[in-house]
């Protein structure tokens, strides 16, 4: 079985560590990063072992939006 590897980009740290506590129960799911905003999503989606095949996106972030990290 092939791996998913995720991130997620949200504001809120308990809902992100209640996320990963959940998905971790899935043998085929692989937990990557969490970025804090679209800065740091960007930021980190620039590193070649930060491959992530699905990112779970909060559309209202402080400095930049899920949205206008999509643009980028």
């Amino acid at each position: 079985m092939e791996q998913i590897r995720y991130a997620i980009a949200d504001d809120h740290p308990v809902f992100i560590s209640g996320l990963v506590t959940n998905l971790n129960r899935y043998q085929d799911l692989t937990f990557v990063f969490a970025a804090k905003d679209g800065d740091e999503l960007i930021y980190k989606l620039k590193f070649k072992e930060n491959h992530v095949d699905v990112i779970l996106l909060d559309i209202k972030m402080p400095k930049m939006s899920g949205l206008a990290a999509l643009q980028t």
